[in-house]
């Protein structure tokens, strides 16, 4: 009986170290990353091997074809189309940062510009991007300067509207300190009102070139027709369903690629920002 009572506590503590250890596996985001993205491939193998391949390609497939597609260096190839879908999305969206930032912040501080541009930027803003690219054919043709304003478009406004923001929330208290350090004009703007609404204004180019990358891809696909946009546009067209896939997945990553840049940026130049907070 003893025996028996003893086995049963070992059992239940046996039980008790599982769980545990199942716990704390669980809640290592590594872990339950890894996992999730096997059960994805796994599942996308079943699909893929089970349906048309006209119609869809499971990940054996698509990684061949990819390899072939980066390994091809002529104008079809992933490489030459990746470089000029980068080109086009840094050619929209610099200028984009360069015009939306201050326009955005002086909205925020200056209400004749707010009355006059707030609603005017939050009208287009709520325009699908999509319906822009018939008017741009007709002002400018099929070209790379389509591409660019479709690209300018598409990240100017989320980095204009979230500077607004920053620029509105500057703490009265900030502004306060400011003007008893004798701040005023441009060392004002410069000293306190910028470095406060830069949390928003990071933010805003977070947004913003993702979608810089989603106006760029709509630019190749529907009208100057290069890029990782036409490679998707051109291998849906011909039935190569791995390749728009790899195409697709390259477009993804390039995407996270900037994000990511993004977020480098912004702890290099934010390094005052807890500093000045917001309201």
């Amino acid at each position: 009986m003893l025996e028996q009572d003893q086995d049963k506590v070992h059992s239940q503590k046996a039980k008790k170290s599982t769980l545990s250890i199942l716990a704390t596996v669980l809640t290592n985001k590594w872990v339950v990353r890894v996992y999730a993205l096997i059960a994805f491939f796994i599942v996308w193998q079943i699909v893929g091997v089970s349906l048309n391949p006209l119609i869809f390609s499971p990940p054996g497939v698509v990684a061949v074809r990819m390899g072939q597609l980066l390994a091809d260096g002529t104008s079809n190839g992933i490489p030459a189309n990746t470089l000029i879908t980068i080109e086009t999305v840094l050619a929209g969206f610099i200028p984009a940062v360069v015009v939306g930032i201050p326009v955005g912040i002086l909205i925020g501080r200056n209400k004749v510009a707010e009355y006059s541009l707030d609603p005017y930027i939050s009208l287009i803003y709520a325009v699908p991007i999509i319906v822009m690219i018939p008017i741009l054919i007709v002002w400018f043709g099929s070209n790379m300067t389509s591409d660019y304003f479709l690209v300018f478009i598409s990240g100017v406004f989320p980095v204009a509207i979230n500077s607004i923001s920053g620029a509105k929330n500057v703490r009265a208290t900030l502004l306060e300190t400011g003007q008893s350090f004798g701040f005023s004009g441009a060392g004002m703007w410069r000293k306190i009102i910028f470095p406060a609404s830069l949390p928003y204004v990071m933010a805003g180019l977070r947004i913003g070139i993702g979608h810089a990358v989603i106006g760029t891809i709509l630019a190749e696909m529907f009208m100057y027709t290069v890029g990782l946009g036409w490679l998707i546009e051109n291998s849906a067209a011909n039935f190569d369903v791995a390749a728009t896939i790899a195409a697709v997945i390259v477009t993804i990553l390039l995407g996270i690629l900037m994000t990511e840049l993004i977020k480098i940026f912004e702890r290099r130049v934010s390094t005052w920002s807890s500093e000045f907070g917001t309201e």
